[in-house]
This record gives C-alpha cells, sequence and structure tokens, in this order.
C-alpha cells in the first residue's frame, strides 16, 4: 500500500484554493486541480474522495473559526452584568485573533462566503450574516433600552450588512496582506467608535 504523502496533500491544497477561489465550487475542476498540484487524477482521489470532501477539508479551519467566534459572543450576551466598556475591551481583543486568523485564511475565507454556489456550504454566507445581525439586535437592545423594536432592528439590519460587505469588499480586493489588515483595523475602529460615541450620546440624553 503506497504511503499518502503530507507534501502530496499540501499541493493539492493549495491547487483546489486558487481553483476554488478563482472558479467556485460548481465550476471548479478536479482535473485542472491535479494538474496543478502535478499529480493525477486517480491520485487526488487517493487522499481526497470527492471535490465535496476536498472543498470541506479546505474551508473547515474557516467554519472552526467563525463557530468559535459565535459561541464567544453568544455567552458574553448571557453575562448581563457586563458593563459596556468591559465588553467593547474584551471584543477588542477577539477582533485582535480574527485579524490574525484572517491574515492566515484570507483565501478561505473568501471562498466560503462567495465561492461555495452548489455546495453543501453555499448558505454559510447568509447563515453567518443573519447571526451577525441577530447579535447586532441583541447588543443594540441591551444598550438602546428606550427605544422600540423596529428601530433597533432596522438599526441592527444596517449595521451587520453594511460591517459584513465592508470587511468583505476588503479582503477580496487586495493580496497585500499587511494592506488588508491594517484596512480591516482602521474600519472596524472606525465603526466601533461611531458605536461608541452613539451609546455615550443615549446614555447622556437619558440622564436629563
Amino acid at each position: 500500500m503506497q504511503i499518502l504523502k503530507d507534501s502530496v496533500r499540501t499541493a493539492i491544497l493549495s491547487a483546489a484554493k486558487k481553483e476554488f477561489r478563482q472558479k467556485g465550487f460548481r465550476s471548479a475542476s478536479l482535473r485542472k486541480i491535479a494538474k496543478d498540484a502535478d499529480i493525477t487524477v486517480g491520485n487526488l482521489y487517493r487522499y481526497f474522495k470527492n471535490k465535496e470532501h476536498l472543498f470541506e477539508t479546505l474551508v473547515a479551519p474557516v467554519l472552526e473559526a467563525l463557530n468559535k467566534q459565535i459561541a464567544w459572543h453568544e455567552e458574553m450576551h448571557q453575562v448581563l452584568e457586563i458593563e459596556f466598556e468591559e465588553f467593547q475591551k474584551l471584543h477588542n481583543q477577539k477582533m485582535e485573533e480574527m485579524f490574525w486568523f484572517i491574515r492566515n485564511h484570507k483565501d478561505e475565507l473568501v471562498i466560503i462566503m462567495e465561492c461555495s454556489e452548489g455546495s453543501v456550504f453555499e448558505t454559510r454566507k447568509e447563515i453567518f450574516t443573519g447571526w451577525l445581525k441577530q447579535h447586532s439586535y441583541a447588543e443594540l437592545k441591551r444598550w438602546y433600552r428606550d427605544k422600540d423594536d423596529e428601530w433597533i432592528q432596522l438599526y441592527a439590519l444596517a449595521i451587520s450588512k453594511s460591517y459584513f460587505e465592508g470587511l468583505m469588499e476588503i479582503i477580496k480586493n487586495s493580496d497585500n496582506l499587511d494592506t488588508v489588515i491594517d484596512v480591516l483595523k482602521s474600519f472596524s475602529e472606525a465603526f466601533q467608535i461611531g458605536f461608541e460615541k452613539n451609546i455615550l450620546e443615549q446614555r447622556a440624553q437619558a440622564k436629563h
């Protein structure tokens, strides 16, 4: 029995990342991936049973990171007594972890969010943006207690969509990782500063 080599597996995943990013899951060709990895299609099947298995293996780290991020935010929302400033401090720490992750898995993140049509993950973008809206709603409801539900729902929708689309545009449109991370940080800080300013103004008005 021939031993599977880590170097070959890495070459396949590297070629697959390029093919999926350029063509998307539906149009990606295993034959092209095998050619770019300098192996035969038959040999590729020794490492991955089909295109779905290859795609899933490639995006698995992204899914794991997103799930951890979601779990952390859900946990924070259960801690009712936490102050706004403390929550923002913890949130900033998690964002630094996310920036580090994006630096190492930028293409895979684009693939799962923008190139997964036809795969079992094709609704992942909608699922994540839906969660982001729910998360925004829960956070806004916590700090804007004098606003009605419709106001909070609309604000949550605007924040979640604009933030997510902004992040993805930054990630997709540059191959310079240092520039991407720097712009992501500036974009996120601008979003946060605006949000914090609004929260503090609302608090001040509520005291009068």
